[in-house]
């Protein structure tokens, strides 16, 4: 499957998933764009480590066990978003790594292997530090 292909099918994806959303995100979603063409950062963003947006309190814990679901488990659920997640990750790590590595005083086969280990690294720490924490009962911060 090619990068656009890919890139089509997530953006698909994310808009079949709209309707599910709550109208307050979509809300905060308003605010943050206003604030923000304002030149002003959003309060949540000044405020960071207070209190969460509205929204985000009452529907943060069913978020974050979705994503655990997604991430930390082969929950048959998020299949199709895993195969789809695979797919974009082969497609998207050769090129960031290309293109990160043609800044490189390397030769590009060795910059570009390189690159993409370290973003492939950074990819599974991320999860595996996310799905301890979940399991552990701590909400990643």
């Amino acid at each position: 499957m090619g990068e656009q292909a890919v890139v089509r099918e997530l953006a698909e994806f994310a808009e079949a998933g709209r309707g599910e959303l709550p109208p307050e995100y979509f809300a905060y979603l308003d605010y943050v764009e206003a604030e923000l063409v304002a030149r002003r950062l959003p309060e949540p963003l000044l405020d960071r480590g207070g209190p969460a947006a509205p929204w985000f309190a009452s529907a943060g814990p069913s978020i974050l066990n979705e994503i655990r679901l997604l991430l930390c488990t082969d929950d048959p659920k998020h299949a199709h978003v895993r195969g789809v997640g695979r797919s974009f990750v082969d497609a998207a790590v050769p090129a960031l790594a290309a293109a990160v590595a043609s800044g490189l005083p390397l030769p590009p086969t060795a910059a570009a292997a390189a690159v993409a280990f370290l973003l492939l690294s950074v990819l599974r720490v991320g999860a595996a530090t996310f799905c301890q924490a979940m399991e552990a009962g701590r909400t990643p911060s």
